[in-house]
């Protein structure tokens, strides 16, 4: 093979890597892209997450505050059934006080 040939040839060889080169590129570009994207909604996920947490957090303090007015208030009908029951219970004392009096009398 003369030296020209042999010139042309890796010449055309040499062509054929290049291409092969630019396809590669082409095809890094394109997972380039879809890394952009994936990024993305990785990120849109985060944002949503925060959000997530934050109304959480929220309706947590919402909620304690709820619950703790609810016990507030059962216990302040808990003193008024208590208070209720210790007047009843002081009225039957006096009322069987009053009948043993009256007992004893005759």
């Amino acid at each position: 093979m003369e030296l020209s040939a042999l010139r042309d040839e890796m010449h055309e060889l040499f062509e054929q890597v290049d291409q092969r080169f630019q396809q590669v590129d082409q095809r890094f570009e394109q997972v380039d892209r879809r890394f952009e994207q994936v990024d993305q909604r990785f990120e849109q996920v985060q944002r949503q997450f925060a959000e997530l947490s934050a109304q959480i957090a929220t309706e947590a303090q919402n909620t304690r505050r709820h619950f703790d007015m609810a016990v507030e208030q059962m216990k302040a009908e808990r003193n008024v059934v208590l208070d209720q029951s210790l007047a009843a219970r002081e009225r039957l004392d006096d009322h069987e006080r009053r009948i043993t009096r009256l007992e004893r009398r005759k």
